[in-house]
């Protein structure tokens, strides 16, 4: 198993036209080679999406190709996604692992992607405003309901807007198909700050002993 205080070196780049290593998590036997293409620089660790079976995987880039694969039949890496590479000492665990359990090292990295949505942006959250030049709407009280609560200047989801107006989704929804609404992206959540002047839990004796035994 790798030592915690082993030094890792710095991972290999591999530019346009390299032949890479790629280990995809799958029951497979080792990483299949590909080549990088014409716009696409990787490094090892990078996660990507290569070409297996006439379907696109996710994979990581496991260092340079040792395969003989002929150039024609060699295929190109389909993009690399924005997220952090797996760390080496991760790599080599899932290596070490694979040699330790006779396990094929695919089904050993399945342990370190089975979340394959962290591979993708969070997406972004958006709320209604109303639109200011919007198309004749036949209006009906909860309809003046929605844009009264939008009235504050402030964009609200879907659900929000819909709970504080006392209507139902369908309504909202039958606004922005109408033109009445449109929307805006909104700021991600300010994280919470802690308050140190907040008062603690209050402790069981058999808490209050293992709390002064962690201090």
């Amino acid at each position: 198993m790798p030592d915690s205080a082993t030094s890792f070196p710095q991972p290999d780049t591999f530019g346009p036209g390299d032949r890479v290593a790629v280990l995809s998590p799958l029951p497979l036997p080792g990483p299949y080679d590909y080549r990088v293409p014409a716009d696409l620089t990787v490094s090892e660790g990078d996660f990507v999406r290569v070409p297996l079976s006439g379907r696109s995987v996710a994979g990581v880039v496991w260092g340079p190709a040792e395969g003989d694969v002929a150039d024609d039949r060699l295929r190109d890496i389909v993009d690399r996604f924005d997220a952090p590479p797996l760390p080496a000492v991760s790599r080599q665990f899932v290596t070490w692992m694979a040699e330790y359990t006779v396990s094929p090292p695919g089904a050993v990295l399945r342990t370190a992607m089975s979340v394959p949505a962290a591979l993708h942006p969070p997406a972004v959250a958006t709320g209604w405003v109303p639109v200011a030049d919007a198309p004749t709407v036949r209006w009906t009280d909860a309809r003046r309901r929605v844009m009264a609560v939008l009235g504050d200047g402030v964009p609200r989801p879907s659900a929000e807007l819909a709970r504080a107006a006392g209507v139902s989704p369908g309504v909202v929804k039958a606004l922005a198909d109408a033109g009445a609404l449109a929307t805006v992206p909104l700021a991600p959540p300010e994280p919470a700050t802690p308050d140190w002047r907040r008062p603690g839990l209050a402790l069981t004796s058999a808490q209050a002993d293992a709390a002064a035994a962690l201090r």
